[in-house]
């Protein structure tokens, strides 16, 4: 690993040197070289590379992840220089102070939201969706496990993923649980976090986003709620909201490239787009294909419901059955993931109150507070007046938009 460190070094002296001698072709290539380099060394078990190294710093990879920003920009400056033939310009060694610090301030808000919102789900966290786990792991293992073969360019691998279905299904968690599976890094977006920018300044931060994922790869990034940035085009729209989703399909599109492939920092297992909707019928078609495998989560079916329900109450007091487990989740129909976490809260909340002499909560000492054993008359209880908070008229719409676009595991 030392020396692979070191052959990194060498060539990014040389990539350097070349380009204060302007010779840039030759240090557009060397930059090239050194990149894959270095991210190969930065893709490696970051403990074994500390032991390797024989270092102590924590934050080594991320110096290297800096250092690969810097060298990226210098080879995009570098390349749009000699594409462009007719400019006797010297490619900028700099971007204006403003836009560096710009740019830098976008990636140090990335950096803060990455694996914020993780939570170290993991696949058993999760009931069911047992098709939609192994179509995510194997967007992962495959390119690992035969790297030849998802070399060649007709063998598409998943990269990009649409999970779409009602709210509180589990979307969010099938992210989380990837990441955290694979050690990947995970970086969590809202469409809002794109829209609340300044005119201009969306498409920016779209850029740096997926530039902050290239360079942190292996990276899950999953955008939430994309339909409000990818909905569909119409004559009304405003300019601005067109020109966010030009900016989006072009980045899918770049990351997708073969140049990003030879550039070493985004092969088809490294950087993992998964999107999120609860509209997928307001999706743009275009956007529809750049995902090449779109999920159906659907609401929770019996089985899932009771082995969902088992499972809240594994660390409360109760004499529930499976008969009794069984008995909620025929009675839970239409109740998504969410709902069914609400229910449980409330129950446990009716038992606390009724043997409390229903007294408030508030005015009860924690010694004094008497911890009951729910049983199933308190569930029934508080059945008998909750309601799903999903709009089943919506479901047939989910259907009909998965025979058409879609697919349900």
């Amino acid at each position: 690993m030392k020396k692979e460190v070191e052959k990194a070094i060498e060539l990014t002296k040389e990539a350097i040197d070349l380009d204060n001698r302007k010779e840039y072709k030759r240090s557009l290539d060397m930059y090239i070289r050194a990149l894959q380099q270095w991210s190969m060394i930065c893709k490696c078990n970051f403990l074994d590379l500390l032991f390797f190294l024989g270092e102590t710093d924590t934050n080594l990879r991320d110096k290297y992840f800096n250092k690969m920003k810097q060298y990226l920009e210098r080879a995009e400056n570098i390349k749009s220089y000699l594409n462009t033939t007719s400019s006797n310009q010297v490619p900028a060694k700099h971007k204006s102070d403003s836009t560096t610090t710009h740019d830098n301030e976008y990636f140090n808000e990335f950096e803060s939201l990455i694996n914020k919102n993780s939570n170290e789900i993991q696949w058993d966290d999760i009931v069911g969706h047992d098709g939609v786990k192994i179509i995510l792991k194997e967007s992962i293992l495959l390119p690992m496990k035969f790297p030849k073969l998802f070399s060649n360019k007709n063998i598409i691998n998943y990269n990009c993923i649409l999970l779409y279905g009602p709210p509180g299904t589990g979307k969010t968690y099938l992210a989380n649980a990837l990441s955290n599976e694979f050690k990947y890094h995970f970086l969590s977006i809202s469409s809002s976090n794109i829209l609340s920018k300044y005119y201009g300044e969306s498409e920016r931060y779209i850029r740096n986003l997926f530039n902050f994922c290239i360079l942190k790869s292996p990276c899950v990034l999953f955008i939430d709620e994309i339909d409000s940035i990818c909905n569909t085009r119409n004559v009304n729209q405003h300019e601005a909201t067109n020109r966010i989703k030009t900016e989006f399909m072009i980045q899918i599109n770049r990351k997708m490239t073969a140049s990003n492939v030879k550039l070493g920092l985004n092969n088809e297992g490294n950087v993992l787009l998964l999107g999120s909707t609860n509209l997928p019928w307001l999706l743009d078609n275009a956007i529809i294909r750049r995902f090449e495998k779109r999920i159906y989560i659907p609401l929770p079916n019996q089985n899932n419901r009771f082995d969902l329900i088992k499972k809240l109450f594994t660390n409360v007091k109760h004499t529930l059955t499976d008969s009794d487990f069984l008995y909620m989740a025929e009675n839970t129909n239409n109740f998504n993931c969410y709902d069914i976490n609400i229910l449980v809260k409330e129950i446990v909340l009716y038992a606390l109150k009724k043997y409390n002499n229903n007294e408030s909560l508030l005015n009860i000492s924690e010694n004094d507070l008497i911890i009951p054993s729910i049983n199933i008359e308190d569930a029934m209880e508080v059945l008998k007046d909750f309601r799903p908070s999903v709009v089943v008229d919506d479901i047939k719409l989910y259907e009909q938009w998965t025979q058409h676009h879609g697919t349900q595991l």
